[in-house]
């Protein structure tokens, strides 16, 4: 993890010099196309990190002698961020530890932050964890396919 930790802040300081330039001009459709993608590339990338810090917490149960329950928890604390949005992200690293195509879709940045989750969720559910395991490719098919409404809709079913 301390290897990582350069990278990481060298992206925060990066991502400070582009917000500190401005709002970016959009005069163009293409434009402003260009600036969502660039947009949500960076809020993915920073949702990897996120997940791979609580599993590098986890692992070395240095949550403990900080006086926290779970890696969740102190991420949660220290990240001043909603415990949902910690249990969000932890439930997307127990998907990725065991879902193999569901990571590798996930590491090339090709899957939303709430379609992750979306993810996630199905994968929790223990009636249907076998299933979701054996058929990663078609729930991934269904999450970008349909929107998020659509695909918790057809979760909800299988449930």
């Amino acid at each position: 993890m301390s290897a990582v930790l350069p990278y990481l802040q060298q992206a925060n300081s990066s991502l400070t010099e582009a917000v500190a330039a401005g709002v970016p001009s959009v005069g163009s459709s293409r434009q402003a196309i260009d600036s969502i993608e660039a947009a949500e590339r960076a809020r993915r990338l920073a949702a990897i990190a996120a997940v791979d810090v609580i599993d590098a917490i986890d692992s070395s149960r240095s949550y403990y002698d900080h006086g926290h329950a779970s890696a969740k928890v102190m991420y949660a604390h220290i990240a001043e961020v909603a415990p949902a949005e910690a249990f969000r992200l932890d439930q997307i690293r127990h998907m990725i530890a065991e879902a193999k195509h569901i990571d590798q879709t996930w590491r090339r940045v090709k899957l939303s932050v709430d379609k992750a989750a979306l993810l996630a969720k199905a994968f929790a559910n223990p009636r249907t964890r076998n299933l979701f395991l054996l058929e990663q490719r078609w729930f991934l098919k269904q999450a970008k396919r349909y929107g998020v409404k659509t695909t918790r809709q057809e979760d909800r079913q299988l449930a």
